[in-house]
């Protein structure tokens, strides 16, 4: 494996222990392993680094995936169950908030946005097989949430599925559409005479997100309809000082029947771009560490600072660790309740980096709660799974 690989290899490691999920699961991303023997399916813009899950033996057809492909994977397994949201009778970035766990709060839910316009490359084809739009978005200082609708532009020809569904003779239909019937994605096709059809979404990689950060989940909302919902978070989002408030977005779409899929043939693909106004507030707490110092570890907590928006509660951590690598720090951080143990309801993590001054940072995002007088920061081991020490964190 080359050395770009073992880089990438060891920043999820890192990333995803942030995440809340099983330790089977997380044994899952830190075990793939390189596969050349796959399918011509690619995700857009993907690099070429490809991998699969080694523990899955049921699996017959392979697509190629990429570290950021198999982040955005492991992060929608991780907020969604299953893969793909619980009939719901309300499909939105409210909906998908509640049903992946999470709380939007009444004054984040005003700012959603839902009347936007796209503005496509001059010369785009408009005989495309599906179109998208753009229905509901919602960002912060720190996070981008966009609810997207593809939509078959034939009706009654396609059943739209997001291009995870890699298995349709196995996966059950329960995964994509809103009801619970006891059939394969093939089986359901098959019935309703429709050929599948994968779609997908992404933020083009010149976009001013964090690609590896992007989640990815969806549900149906008939055959021929698809509502996507794609996350990330804002690049440089790790200050405590406004982000920009106009975001330039550019979407990347890509479509393939499964008639082209079975040819060897190529995504489709397309592209939109759009204006988006960062209408969040932000609310900046400073917390002293009553001890800077862990035990076992050459770890100093230099600063923590806590942010608020409509939406979220960000928490910001600088420290030094002298004996650390650049490539593999090691270490996990997560806030916990000082009088019950229990941690925050987590949201995301931005990984750890080292900034210019030789100290690092890691940014770990919240559902928004009350800001207490004193919580608890606890250091563990992403790797050996231990817990090095807390430290008791008072605001300032």
């Amino acid at each position: 494996m080359n050395p770009d690989t073992d880089k990438n290899r060891n920043y999820y490691q890192r990333m995803y222990n942030q995440i809340h999920a099983s330790d089977e699961f997380k044994e899952r991303l830190i075990h793939m392993k390189t596969n050349t023997e796959q399918s011509p399916i690619q995700m857009p813009y993907s690099t070429q680094t490809s991998v699969s899950f080694t523990d899955k033996s049921t699996c017959h057809k392979k697509r190629r995936f990429t570290w950021k492909t198999a982040a955005a994977a492991i992060i929608l397994a991780i907020a969604v169950p299953g893969g793909a949201l619980a009939a719901s009778h309300y499909i939105g970035l409210a909906g998908f908030f509640s049903e992946s766990g999470h709380t939007l709060p009444e004054d984040g839910e005003k700012l959603i946005e839902t009347d936007i316009s796209q503005s496509v490359p001059s010369g785009t084809s408009e005989e495309l097989p599906v179109t998208f739009s753009v229905k509901e978005a919602l960002c912060d200082s720190g996070e981008i949430n966009i609810a997207i609708e593809a939509k078959a532009a034939e009706s009654g020809k396609y059943l739209l599925v997001p291009d995870w569904a890699i298995e349709p003779d196995i996966d059950p239909v329960s995964d994509i559409l809103q009801i619970q019937e006891d059939k394969t994605i093939a089986e359901y096709a098959s019935e309703k005479g429709l050929e599948l059809m994968y779609v997908n979404c992404g933020f083009h990689p010149d976009s001013s997100f964090e690609l590896s950060s992007s989640s990815y989940s969806c549900k149906s909302k008939q055959d021929d309809t698809l509502v996507m919902f794609i996350s990330a978070n804002r690049i440089n989002a790790n200050t405590t000082t406004k982000a920009d408030t106009t975001l330039d977005i550019v979407m990347t779409y890509t479509m393939l029947p499964e008639s082209d899929y079975k040819a060897g043939k190529d995504f489709i693909k397309s592209s939109a771009s759009f204006t988006l106004q960062d209408k969040s507030t932000l609310e900046t707490t400073v917390y002293q560490a009553d001890n800077s110092s862990i035990p076992e570890t050459d770890i100093r907590i230099t600063g923590v600072t806590m942010s608020q928006t409509e939406i979220h509660t960000y928490v910001d951590i600088a420290y030094e660790n002298p004996s650390a690598q650049l490539d593999t720090d090691g270490f996990g951080f997560r806030i916990k309740d000082s009088s019950t143990g229990q941690e925050w309801n987590f949201s995301s993590g931005s990984g750890i980096e080292q900034t210019g001054d030789g100290t690092f940072h890691t940014r770990l995002s919240y559902d928004r709660t009350k800001l207490p007088q004193e919580c608890i920061l606890e250091i563990y081991g992403t790797s050996e799974k231990n817990v090095y020490g807390q430290i008791t964190l008072k605001r300032i």
